[in-house]
């Protein structure tokens, strides 16, 4: 990992705490203290972009959704009033693994 040496601003006081604190977790070193509190920021941040990635590949998974006409024949069919027609783009839908519409 590499690091960089940055500047901060602190109150004066705050300051006294953490090196106290520094001392006592960190033999002393502030930029270990420091790193151990951002850390849990990092992690979000990290897990975030973990939650997108998953996203994006389950919308992949899924494929694009159905046209409006497709939702009607699986709406008819689930109500049992499709047409033939209804029935044969179900039919289609159910045995397509992979639909390769364009999202409109």
């Amino acid at each position: 990992m590499r690091t960089r040496k940055v500047s901060i601003s602190i109150d004066s006081h705050d300051l006294v705490v953490l090196r106290r604190i520094a001392k006592a977790e960190h033999g002393g070193n502030l930029s270990a203290l420091f790193a151990s509190g951002v850390a849990p920021l990092l992690e979000r941040e990290r897990t975030k972009k973990e939650r997108a990635e998953r996203r994006r590949e389950l919308l992949a998974w899924l494929g694009p959704p159905p046209t409006k006409e497709e939702s009607e024949a699986i709406a008819a069919v689930i109500e049992g009033r499709a047409t033939k027609k209804q029935q044969a783009t179900y039919d289609r839908l159910e045995t397509t693994e992979t639909r390769t519409r364009k999202i409109a």
